[in-house]
Order: C-alpha cells, then sequence, then structure tokens
C-alpha cells in the first residue's frame, strides 16, 4: 500500500485506462494554471502524453455528480475491486453529450514526465472517498497559489457554455 497526502492506493509503474490515480505534477510553464495533486480517471495514452478526467477542477458537489453519472460506464453494477470505467463508450459520449460536460471540461493532457511523485492507483472501493477529499492544489504558471473556488467558477462557466 503507498500513499500520497490522503489518499492510498497500490504503487503503479503504468497507467492503464480506466483507473483511477493520483500523483504530483509540474505543468509546462505554458499552461496558465494547473492542479499540482491531480486525481484522474484514465482515458488514454498517446505517445509520452496522456489524458484524465481531473476531478480536481470541478467543485465537490459536481464531483458527485459527475461520478454517479459514470456509472453507467463502469464495467460492473457494484463498485468491486475489479470495477473499471469502461474508457471507449465514455469518452465517445463525453465529447457529445451535454450530461457530460464536467467531464469534457475535466478533461486534461499530461506528460509522463512531469510527474513529480509516486503514483497511486486508487482502488474502486476509495474512489468515492478520493473524489471528496480536498486535496487539490492549484497554481499559476507563475508559481503563485491559485485559489480552487476561482478554478471551479472558470470550469462552472466553461461546462455551461458547451
Amino acid at each position: 500500500m503507498a500513499s500520497l497526502k490522503t489518499i492510498e492506493g497500490k504503487p503503479a509503474s503504468t497507467l492503464v485506462s480506466g483507473n483511477m490515480y493520483f500523483y504530483q505534477y509540474m505543468a509546462e510553464p505554458t499552461v496558465p494554471f494547473y492542479d499540482a495533486f491531480p486525481l484522474i480517471f484514465m482515458i488514454r495514452k498517446k505517445g509520452m502524453n496522456f489524458e484524465g478526467i481531473n476531478f480536481h477542477y470541478l467543485s465537490t458537489e459536481r464531483r458527485l455528480e459527475l461520478f454517479k453519472l459514470m456509472k453507467d460506464f463502469f464495467s460492473t453494477d457494484t463498485v468491486e475491486s475489479d470495477t473499471r470505467l469502461l474508457v471507449k463508450g465514455f469518452r465517445r459520449i463525453l465529447l457529445v453529450s451535454k450530461a457530460y460536460r464536467d467531464a469534457k471540461v475535466a478533461l486534461h493532457r499530461y506528460k509522463f514526465a512531469n510527474i513529480q511523485s509516486k503514483i497511486i492507483m486508487v482502488e474502486p472501493k476509495n474512489w468515492e472517498y478520493a473524489i471528496k477529499e480536498p486535496v487539490q492544489k492549484f497554481f499559476t504558471n507563475a508559481g503563485r497559489k491559485k485559489a480552487s473556488g476561482s478554478v471551479w467558477r472558470k470550469t462552472l462557466k466553461q461546462s455551461k457554455k458547451g
């Protein structure tokens, strides 16, 4: 078992689509702001990059609403140790369905090289707990802290547009 901040899980050396991961991250300076501790559902790898739905870009209430919606795309009816997000079907619908606008605005691209810590694979039984934990920490590209509330307002506005 490994932990980072208050999130526990299995140490992971590779990322597999459909699993939830938590790690420390340092974004490129071209990004206006970023989450230093992403909590993502892994969506896909592309070369040295990967995409994930980062729940931290949403308020806790919106995280839980999205998580409930996403359950339709879990591999099992109840969350069990072998439950995974069925990524192919989910990715297709998140790009076109208004119901999944929050997932679309929380979809971010990351570089493997910018991961600054061990990677924690959050076990399915702990997904909901991890989503509720206030472990996000946003920074500007100048290294200044950015308030979570301002990020959540921005993503809410983006979600309503899409």
